[in-house]
């Protein structure tokens, strides 16, 4: 699924801020313009969007402590000079390598498990679809799969692979990783030493907390290694490396 960038909601921030309350005619802007500050701040749609616009801020004022805000703005979320020039294919789960293509089989022989048994039979053609897996040493992984028309994630190869590491998540089933150097216990300054600055901003909607994702794309190949952090406490929340092998 398409996940919103960040600067989407800078843009909404800052159209709130520019014309006040949305849907309203030109004429009613304009009498809201006379109207003095003290009154404007009591009513309650200005409550709502000072919130906004603060919250708003206060991610983007975090982002500035890691990466060029302006050039994403620019470039509506993306930044088409970090494209990474490889990604690699293959991510260590609990002392195991999963690589990107392998086939349902090599997986379950590198000790994976999926926690629904009909899993393999279903079908994964164009889109991939997903299980948690169970690895050798009781941690969750979430595998996806893909495979020809007509085919089930039996006969697919693997698609992606993702670690939750979120706030709510019982960290005994977080199994240990490696991907490019990062690892679950990597800070976002670390990451972007490692990595450079992400190729694109995400900014997720199902969540409460201060969360972004880091996007690198590979410039030969479709390939991603997608990392949500937490910009209060620096901490990685998610990973994703996603793609077709070469």
């Amino acid at each position: 699924m398409k996940k919103k960038a960040v600067v989407y909601l800078l843009v909404a921030v800052m159209a709130m801020t520019i014309s006040g309350c949305s849907g309203k005619s030109a004429e009613e802007k304009s009498s809201e313009a006379e109207t003095s500050s003290e009154e404007a701040k009591t009513t309650e749609a200005d409550t709502v969007e000072d919130t906004d616009s603060e919250e708003g801020s206060e991610e983007l004022e975090l982002l500035r402590k890691y990466v060029d805000v302006d050039a994403y703005i620019a470039g509506e979320g993306m930044v088409d000079a970090n494209v990474s020039d490889e990604i690699s294919e293959e991510m260590q789960v609990d002392g195991h390598t999963l690589r990107i293509g392998m086939g349902y089989d090599e997986v379950l022989a590198e000790g994976f498990t999926p926690t629904d048994d009909a899993f393999s039979q279903e079908e994964a053609y164009a889109v991939a679809v997903t299980c948690d897996f169970t690895t050798d040493q009781g941690k969750t992984a979430r595998l996806g799969f893909i495979c020809e028309e007509g085919q089930t994630v039996a006969d697919g190869v693997l698609y992606s692979v993702n670690v939750q590491q979120l706030e709510d998540t019982d960290e005994t089933t977080v199994p240990a990783y490696s991907v490019m150097g990062i690892s679950g216990d990597t800070t976002i300054p670390e990451i972007v030493s490692v990595l450079g600055e992400p190729y694109q901003i995400e900014d997720p909607a199902w969540s409460d907390f201060l969360n972004v994702g880091f996007e690198y794309n590979c410039k030969e190949t479709s390939r991603y290694l997608t990392f949500y952090v937490n910009l209060d406490t620096e901490e990685i929340v998610s990973a994703t490396l996603e793609g077709y092998a070469e």
